[in-house]
This record gives structure tokens, C-alpha cells and sequence, in this order.
């Protein structure tokens, strides 16, 4: 029963970090989209060319933050299901 409880507490916990990842891959990607979509009104400044740039790093770090929330999401269904379909109970 123990086992069976911990690994629900292991999906759980899995859930909160997939949402909170994803929840930081979006903000990362949404101001990175805003900073690649400034434009100066008198042209190309150096200003300019650097925010894009630090948009574009921010698109990728959201894209990396997705890719974790999937990542840990998948890692605590798997450990936590192995937990839960565990025939024998272990002695903690």
C-alpha cells in the first residue's frame, strides 16, 4: 500500500513540475516573441539587433523548458506507474 501511495505522490509531483515547466516555457517564448518583434523608428539600431537576438535566445530556452516538462512528466509517470504496479511491498 505504501508503494502504490508513493508512486501517486511521484505522478503528482511530475504533474506540478510539468506545469510549471511549461508555464516557464511559455512566458520564455511570449517575451522572446515581443523582443524579436521590436523595431526602431529610425531603422537598424545596435539596440535593436541585440534585443532580437535575446528574443530569439529566449524562444529557444522556452523551447528547452517545454522539452523538460515533458521530460520529467514522462520520467515520474514511468517511475511512479512501476511503483504503483509493484506486486511486492518493500520494507521502508
Amino acid at each position: 500500500m505504501l508503494m502504490k501511495g508513493l508512486g501517486c505522490v511521484v505522478i503528482l509531483l511530475g504533474l506540478v513540475s510539468f506545469t510549471n515547466f511549461a508555464d516557464a516555457g511559455y512566458k520564455l517564448q511570449k517575451s522572446g516573441q515581443e523582443l524579436t518583434e521590436l523595431r526602431s523608428q529610425g531603422g537598424n539600431t545596435v539596440a535593436e539587433a541585440y534585443y532580437q537576438e535575446v528574443g530569439r535566445s529566449q524562444i529557444g530556452q522556452g523551447s528547452a523548458a517545454y522539452g523538460m516538462a515533458m521530460l520529467t512528466f514522462m520520467i515520474s509517470i514511468g517511475w511512479g506507474g512501476s511503483m504503483i504496479a509493484t506486486k511486492k511491498e518493500s520494507k521502508l
